[in-house]
């Protein structure tokens, strides 16, 4: 595992990447050249690494697109195959358009078509060769898993679902056990699971085997905290940048000037919004709702309205077919343009762009109730984007809502800009395809 931005990511999942990206780069290279009849040249003097670096960027953003890097593709060659003329297509229009803004990259129609040919080919290839190396257990890393608890089986049903890890469970055993668990055979680590004290660490150390703590190994297999580690007293702010001034300040300058300049691009377009709500239903606008903040203090958010006048009512969620929607305020939902006016709340300071995402007094006061150190994720300013958002989605139930607030404490405890950016990248990504919207 590669940490990225406080995010462990799998090595392989990115030699992967890096060796698709390299691929991309030189058959488009080599089919330049045959179409070029000698390609060095057209590269120095025609801006040639510039056309195909372009081609190449684009393919990969569309990988990404079709989540061709996600594990449940990884894993499987049939649903990598089936997306791969997704891929090409949108490349290809995707480079249609950049053509049109920018000519002077642009390349020969028949160069593309057969660029795009091969690279999809090979990609098939590399895909097939990556997943006999997955599934191979002479390449995994050997681990015994010591602990018979749930962390010990969250562990272990975890790794099972992501072979691209290279992590193998080669043996369980009790907390009880002693060195004989895994002397005698090739283990390349240990996992405490619960984290403690074990008898056989010091020899397993001494024999050069690592020993790690499960409830961080939890943490960098499945992006979220093992919320029964965290007692009451716990630092998880105080670890990291959450609690760091100059972080914090330089996050809340940066947000008021981005929140300030979008503001005034998209001041035109959210009248034109505004009118469009008035027409189709009258009453008011934008409609106003308490949510809780940083420190648990209570702000008032603003949303343009999506449901009849008078419809929202005593706390209700909204369903995906909710019949309170307006026709204006159902489009509005879909495309997430109901949130534009969270601007004025990033301005103001009540919010962030990324961070725990903000719900109804109601709703917060009754999980805080039952819930554990809910209110933990209060700590930091919510945002409009989080990493729950983009690893959970939308929550309805008590365990919904534990496991969004695992993934809020675990961006609590790695909070970093990098991170943000992440978040923001990705996000980016579930609004062009439309999910989870309600």
């Amino acid at each position: 595992m590669i940490r990225v931005f406080r995010v462990h990511l799998p090595a392989r999942t990115l030699i992967l990447a890096a060796s698709e990206a390299i691929l991309s780069v030189v058959l488009f290279a080599l089919t330049v050249a045959a179409s070029h009849g000698g390609a060095w040249p057209w590269l120095v003097y025609e801006d040639g690494f510039l056309r195909i670096g372009a081609v190449a960027t684009i393919f990969l953003l569309c990988m990404y697109y079709y989540d061709l890097y996600d594990s449940f593709v990884l894993k499987s060659l049939r649903e990598a195959l089936t997306r791969l003329p997704g891929v090409l297509g949108t490349a290809c229009l995707a480079l249609a358009a950049l053509y049109v803004v920018e000519p002077g990259i642009r390349l020969r129609l028949a160069t593309v078509l057969l660029g795009m040919a091969l690279v999809g080919f090979a990609i098939a290839l590399v895909r097939r060769f990556f997943l006999a190396v997955t599934r191979s257990p002479l390449l995994a890393e050997r681990f015994l898993l010591v602990g018979d608890g749930p962390l010990a089986d969250a562990l272990a049903l975890n790794i099972e679902r992501r072979p691209e890890l290279g992590i193998r469970i080669v043996g369980t055993a009790g907390e009880d056990a002693d060195s004989s668990a895994w002397a005698g055979g090739r283990i390349d680590g240990v996992i405490l699971a619960p984290a403690g004290r074990w008898d056989g660490a010091g020899l397993a150390r001494a024999a050069g085997v690592a020993v790690i703590d499960g409830t961080e190994f939890y943490e960098v297999v499945t992006g979220k905290v093992w919320l029964d580690a965290l007692g009451a007293e716990a630092p998880i702010a105080r670890r990291t940048g959450a609690a760091s001034p100059l972080p914090r300040a330089a996050t809340r300058v940066a947000s008021f000037v981005v929140s300030f300049l979008a503001l005034l691009f998209v001041m035109p377009f959210m009248a034109a919004i505004a009118a469009a709500i008035r027409f189709d239903s009258g009453g008011p606008v934008i409609f106003r709702q308490r949510r809780v903040g940083e420190n648990g203090r209570v702000f008032t958010l603003y949303k343009f309205r999506s449901m009849r006048n008078g419809d929202h009512g005593p706390f209700r969620p909204a369903s995906r077919d909710d019949e309170r929607f307006t026709r204006v305020g159902r489009w509005l939902r879909r495309t997430r343009l109901d949130e534009l006016p969270q601007l004025w709340n990033i301005l103001r300071g009540d919010m962030s762009f990324v961070g725990p995402r903000p719900f109804a007094w109601e709703e917060e006061r009754k999980w805080a109730r039952e819930i554990p150190i809910y209110s933990r994720r209060w700590c930091v300013k919510p945002g409009v984007t989080g990493w729950a958002q983009i690893r959970r989605g939308y929550c309805a139930t008590r365990e919904d809502n534990v496991e969004k607030l695992a993934y809020d404490l675990f961006y609590v405890k790695n909070l970093s800009f990098g991170l943000d950016l992440l978040i923001l990248f990705h996000t980016t990504k579930i609004l062009l395809q439309g999910r989870g919207a309600r």
